[in-house]
């Protein structure tokens, strides 16, 4: 029987690392399954499959069970009020930072705790700025770029789809 090797805590941690990356990236593609094989371990993670529902029988619909259809004026167009100096709609003259993965955003590392960054705050490439959980995953979202936030789009708690905006930055 051969002798199981035990990595030392660097290799785990870089192991686990890429793990996390290849399940991230099985996710994100919607991969049925990724398995990996070394010569130190295999991994493999099969998406369960989904039921597929064919035996549906839909009734027939009269056009005397319809409800009438009536048509009214539409409604006069509002004039736009003075737009703030950001929304979320208009941030072209604005530096961005996106998510990278689609999953719920937090703004601090635990409930209740202190936000990464807020509103005003000025923040520097590589600055973890939230977390997105993603699969029971939590990935640090890192700046990748300077500057001076002006709005923070999601809330706490919200989903967000990867390359959505969640900061807009000064200039």
């Amino acid at each position: 029987m051969a002798k199981k090797k035990q990595l030392d805590t660097n290799k785990q941690q870089a192991l686990t690392a890429r793990l996390e990356e290849l399940i991230n990236f099985a996710g994100e593609n919607n991969l049925a399954e990724l398995s990996l094989k070394t010569k130190e371990f295999s991994f493999k993670v099969k998406k369960p499959k989904q039921k597929v529902i064919s035996d549906i029988k839909l009734a027939p619909i009269t056009l005397s069970e319809l409800a009438p259809i009536t048509l009214s004026e539409p409604a006069p167009i509002a004039t736009p009020k003075k737009k703030a100096a950001v929304s979320e709609d208009n941030y072209d003259n604005h530096k961005t930072i996106v998510t990278p993965v689609s999953g719920t955003f937090y703004e601090a590392a635990l409930p209740g705790g202190k936000p990464f960054v807020k509103c005003g705050d000025t923040i520097y490439a590589g600055q973890t700025v939230c977390i997105v959980e993603a699969m029971k995953m939590m990935n640090e979202i890192k700046a990748d770029k300077d500057g001076k936030i002006l709005k923070i789009l999601p809330k706490n708690g919200m989903p967000v789809g990867k390359g959505d905006v969640i900061l807009i930055l000064e200039g």
